[in-house]
């Protein structure tokens, strides 16, 4: 599972919104946001320039990657 530290995350709408982007571009992949933590856990998908790209489609901005 890889996770990313995003610049912000403030609601259900925005976890939708990166949810959306990163399932349009990995159909299996995963995905668990933690809206406090602004944290974002992928798993299903060993790709992860292609979920960092998604993420960034969606306007937001990669502070940290694990």
């Amino acid at each position: 599972m890889m996770t990313f530290q995003l610049d912000r995350i403030h609601c259900e709408g925005c976890a939708k919104k990166i949810t959306k982007a990163i399932q349009e571009a990995q159909p299996n992949a995963r995905v668990e946001i933690n809206i406090p933590a602004r944290t974002v856990k992928v798993g299903g998908t060993s790709d992860r320039s292609k979920v960092a790209m998604a993420i960034k489609g969606a306007g937001y901005t990669i502070e940290a990657a694990a």
